[in-house]
């Protein structure tokens, strides 16, 4: 196998300390994003499971679902019906949409 001139003679490149912070800047923000996806996925699921509604249903983006939901979820009347459950405390709809969205329901 033989290898281009260019090959040895290459400088690798060294992050500065403000690319490396910024590199992992971004991959925190992809962490979060995908957790926050999660989140939705699994409040989406509990609410077609009770209401047959899919807060995911066509093309949608973050803010859609989030009208959606709360929208859904006001019509239903379920903002104090329970949930699910963190860390043995149960939690009800309306703190579940606050913990995932961070706003009021």
């Amino acid at each position: 196998m033989s290898y281009p001139p260019s090959y040895f003679s290459r400088e690798k490149k060294i992050k500065t300390h403000g690319q490396m912070l910024e590199t992992l800047k971004t991959r925190t923000q992809s962490c979060a994003e995908s957790r926050s996806l999660e989140g939705e996925i699994w409040l989406a699921k509990r609410f077609q499971q009770q209401c047959g509604q899919d807060i995911f249903d066509g093309i949608t983006d973050s803010t859609e679902r989030r009208i959606r939901l709360r929208a859904g979820i006001k019509e239903q009347g379920l903002e104090y019906m329970i949930v699910g459950a963190k860390e043995g405390k149960p939690i009800n709809w309306r703190e579940a949409f606050q913990r995932l969205y961070h706003e009021a329901l």
